[in-house]
């Protein structure tokens, strides 16, 4: 991998040169001798950096096949889909445990991923930001799901 692929990717997929120390258990100056050619990026964080991307790729596509299944079984695409976004990496790890300890920046970057692939089927997507006070008021006792969540996001965008 290039130092410029490396950045490349890094950005695509929602990671600050911190964020990406952190993960790979280095000193941010390290990133940015990776990033700047003055040291060669091990294979490790090559892997690390492609997993995530093949992953948020991967989630984009699955929302992809849930909007089509849902289609085929009404007939027709929804106009538009509603998608939350995490303010804080707490709120996101509560409820997408599998981004831990990914940061919410890349749970942004998965949703721009998705907002793209929905746009090629001219499905508009609406993002709103989940609010867990208000959801839970909202859920008046019942189980979180992700169902509920989409339909708590669809009617903030109300």
């Amino acid at each position: 991998m290039t130092p410029s692929e490396l950045k490349t990717i890094r950005e695509a997929i929602g990671l600050t040169v911190p964020d990406l120390a952190a993960l790979a258990g280095v000193q941010e100056r390290t990133v940015r001798y990776w990033e700047s050619g003055r040291s060669a990026v091990p294979a490790d964080v090559q892997d690390q950096v492609l997993k995530i991307d093949a992953w948020l790729t991967a989630q984009a596509r699955e929302a992809l096949a849930t909007v089509r299944a849902l289609a085929a079984e009404v007939g027709a695409l929804p106009e538009s889909i509603h998608l939350l976004r995490y303010r804080e990496n707490a709120d996101l790890w509560r409820f997408q445990p599998a981004y831990r300890p990914l940061p919410v920046t890349v749970h942004a970057a998965a949703l721009a991923r998705t907002r793209t692939a929905l746009a090629d089927l001219h499905v508009r997507s609406v993002i709103v930001y989940m609010e867990p006070a208000e959801y839970s008021r909202w859920l008046e006792g019942r189980p979180d799901s992700a169902e509920l969540r989409a339909a708590w996001a669809g009617e903030q965008a109300a």
